[in-house]
C-alpha cells in the first residue's frame, strides 16, 4: 500500500492574539496557502486548505515535499508562529482516485490520523513540529533533530530571528525543481520588509529593493535546486558555507548596517546550524521514508 504525507498546521497561541492580530494572521495564512498550492501543485494529492479558522491541512505525494512546505510556511508566516503535525502512512483510496474533486476536509486514513495526533501532541508538549509514521525509530530521529532546531529558534534574540528569517526567505530550502513563481515570491518578501514585520528599518529605495531581492531570490532558488543541497559527499559533511556571503552584503545594504553586523547576527543566532539540521532531515526523509528503505 502506498504511503502519503498529511500536513496539518495551526497558528500557535491564536487565542492570545488581539482581534486585529488574529485577522492579520489569518489573512496572511490565506495568501500563503494560495502560494503554497501553486508551488507544490505537482506533488499534492489534496491541496492545502483551511480546515478551521486557524488550521490548514493537505496531502502530499511524498514526505520530503510536505516537510519542505512546512518550512516555507513557517518562514513566510513570520513573525507569527505555527505548530505542525505531519503524518506519513496510507490514505483512503477514494482520495487517490478523485482527489481533484474533494475538499481537504474529507481527509481520512492512517496518515491523517497520525498528523492529527502529532499536532495534538505538539500542543500538549509545547513542540513546533512532530512527525508520526509506522516507523517509530525513524520518527524519533527526525523529531529529536527538529527539537534541536526549536531550541535554536527559541533562543534567538529579536534581531537574530529577523536575520535568520530574511536569509531563509532570500535563500530558501528548495528541492527537486519546485515550481516557484519568483516574482510572486519576491513580493511576499518585500511586503514583509515594508510592513514592519522586522525590527530592522529598511533603508533602500523600493524599486532598487525589488530588483535586487528578485535577483537574489532567483539565483538562490536556482542554486538550491540541485540534489546535493550543500553536501560535500567526498568528506561526508556539509560545505562550510551554507548561506553565501553575498547575502550578508545584500542585507547590510537593505538595512543600512554593516556586513559584519549581519554576519554576527547570523552566527550568534545559529542560522547555518539550523539550515544544516533541516537539510539533514530533508535528506533522511527522501532516502529512508520516501524510498521505503
Amino acid at each position: 500500500m502506498d504511503n502519503f504525507a498529511t500536513l496539518i498546521i495551526d497558528i500557535k497561541n491564536s487565542r492570545k492574539l488581539t482581534l486585529e492580530e488574529r485577522y492579520s494572521a489569518q489573512h496572511k495564512l490565506y495568501d500563503i496557502v494560495l502560494f503554497i498550492n501553486d508551488i507544490y501543485k505537482d506533488v499534492l494529492i489534496s491541496k492545502v486548505d483551511f480546515s478551521a479558522g486557524d488550521s490548514i491541512q493537505g496531502v502530499f505525494k511524498n514526505l520530503r515535499n510536505a516537510f519542505n512546505a512546512y518550512l516555507f510556511i513557517r518562514n513566510l508566516f513570520y513573525p507569527f508562529e505555527i505548530r505542525c503535525g505531519l503524518g506519513y502512512s496510507s490514505i483512503n483510496d477514494y482520495l487517490k482516485s478523485d482527489y481533484k474533486n474533494l475538499s481537504t476536509n474529507m481527509l481520512d486514513g492512517e496518515a491523517y490520523h497520525f498528523a492529527q495526533y502529532a499536532l495534538m501532541e505538539c500542543k500538549k508538549r509545547n513542540k513546533q513540529f512532530l512527525l508520526l509514521s509506522n516507523s517509530a525509530k525513524d520518527d524519533i530521529l527526525v523529531n529529536e533533530i527538529m527539537s534541536t532546531v526549536q531550541i535554536f529558534l527559541n533562543e534567538q534574540t529579536a534581531s537574530q530571528a529577523d536575520i535568520c528569517n530574511m536569509l531563509n526567505l532570500i535563500y530558501p530550502i528548495n528541492y527537486h525543481n519546485l515550481n516557484i513563481d519568483i516574482d510572486r515570491y519576491c513580493k511576499f518578501f518585500i511586503h514583509m520588509l515594508n510592513n514592519n514585520v522586522y525590527r530592522y528599518k529598511i533603508s533602500t529605495d523600493e524599486n532598487y529593493l525589488c530588483r535586487d531581492v528578485n535577483q537574489a531570490i532567483y539565483l538562490g532558488t536556482r542554486r538550491n535546486q540541485i540534489d546535493d543541497q550543500n553536501m560535500d559527499y567526498d568528506n561526508r559533511v556539509f560545505y562550510d558555507e551554507i548561506f553565501p556571503t553575498r547575502f550578508d552584503f545584500l542585507l547590510a545594504d537593505f538595512l543600512g548596517t554593516s556586513r559584519q553586523n549581519i554576519t554576527k547576527r547570523k552566527e550568534t543566532g545559529h542560522t547555518e546550524e539550523i539550515r544544516r539540521l533541516e537539510l539533514s532531515v530533508m535528506s533522511y526523509l527522501e532516502n529512508i521514508y520516501d524510498k521505503g528503505i
